[in-house]
């Protein structure tokens, strides 16, 4: 009989992980779909197409990851152990010599592998994927500022306004090829009007400035006040370029933050070290998130504890109210992590790590000592006769 408890085991963790990810599924699809219209609005705003659009909703599924994660995991280890709990298979399993430690051994297993999950997504690939959108959505823009969209554009700038026409009026004028128009305030009262053919992108994005190039460039400085040129702070400037001479920052017509300007993009590690690196005297905004994350991979770590005493309080009376009543507590457990971070600002973000070390510890052993004290509810059927 003992021979088969590893391999019940196993059947036990491989139920467990294959529950999780159809829960997790069903999370995605609901958050997925509540994100739609934000997701859409930007799409439209940025002249992107059906293809980036998927893609931007491919980069939206992590960021739901690091808490949909301890919840599946929290009812999936419920729903497995009071399966076997009912089944009878606990009642034969003590009857040979398994205590609790047997069954708290595979959910801390569990526990580990989904820390490391919450880790992974949540601290490297949701940073990334994050700044992907910003990509993919600028890409589509200077797209259509370039290439143009299905109808023209205005875009308001910091220091002026650039018109994009529609991409099928470019071939109302062949011989001039003004296609874009940009107006660029310049003192109180002088104005540059800069009209170019054409605008490419050269080189790589850096420290978020991308060089454009302008193609058939013509440019006057105009006195809007005296409607002429001839005033000495407002002299008269024109010149033309037939060839992509002139050099202006992609960053002076849209707006193109460099990745991990306000630290949600850059990755767990990459926070680590930036910590590591200065003596901050509080808890940064750059610590809150890194702070955040590891609440959220240490809601994992207890997850399948609380979901092993919920099935301990589960009988005629609990049997629907005591999942509920489990998921309620994590997510206060989530609200309260929340309130310390949010609340140790004078505190170093050590100390407030290490607050949430210890909370995630105490929480840990109260439910493994609650299911030793329910033993006898976890092995013996509550829901009908054993």
């Amino acid at each position: 009989m003992r021979k088969l408890f590893p391999v019940r085991i196993r059947l036990f963790m491989l139920d467990v992980t294959r529950f999780t990810g159809l829960i997790m599924l069903l999370i995605e699809a609901l958050f997925l779909s509540e994100r739609f219209p934000m997701v859409f609005r930007d799409v439209l705003r940025n002249h992107a197409g059906l293809r980036e659009a998927c893609l931007i909703f491919f980069l939206t599924a992590p960021q739901i990851f690091d808490l949909a994660l301890p919840i599946a995991c929290l009812v999936a280890v419920y729903r497995a152990v009071l399966q076997m709990r009912e089944g009878r298979e606990f009642l034969v399993m003590g009857a040979a010599g398994m205590g609790p430690s047997g069954l708290l051994a595979p959910c801390a297993s569990l526990a580990f592998a989904a820390a490391i999950m919450s880790f992974l997504v949540a601290g490297i690939v949701n940073p990334l994927a994050l700044y992907a959108q910003r990509v993919v959505l600028f890409n589509a823009e200077s797209l259509a500022l370039t290439g143009g969209a299905a109808t023209g554009q205005f875009y308001i700038l910091k220091k002026g306004v650039v018109f994009a026409p529609a991409a099928h009026e470019k071939t109302v004028f062949p011989g001039q090829k003004r296609h874009l128009f940009i107006y660029e305030p310049r003192g109180d009262s002088c104005v540059k009007i800069v009209l170019a053919g054409s605008a490419r992108s050269t080189g790589r994005e850096t420290g978020g400035i991308l060089p454009l190039f302008f193609d058939n460039v013509s440019w006057r400085i105009f006195d809007i006040e005296r409607n002429a040129v001839t005033s000495a702070f407002c002299p008269a400037e024109a010149e033309s370029f037939i060839t992509a001479d002139r050099r202006i920052r992609l960053a002076d017509l849209l707006s193109f933050e460099p990745r991990g300007f306000d630290g949600s993009e850059l990755t767990s590690p990459e926070l680590l070290y930036a910590s590591a690196g200065s003596e901050p005297p509080d808890l940064t905004g750059q610590n809150r998130i890194l702070a955040g994350r590891l609440g959220r991979m240490l809601l994992c770590m207890i997850a399948p504890a609380l979901a092993c005493a919920a099935v301990c309080l589960s009988s005629r009376h609990m049997q629907y109210v005591a999942l509920p009543l489990a998921c309620g507590g994590l997510m206060l457990l989530d609200l309260s992590s929340e309130w310390l971070i949010h609340a140790g600002v004078s505190l170093h973000e050590g100390e407030v790590m290490g607050a949430l070390l210890l909370v995630t510890g105490l929480g840990c052993g109260f439910l493994i000592f609650l299911t030793w004290r329910l033993q006898n509810a976890l092995f013996r059927p509550q829901f009908g006769r054993a």
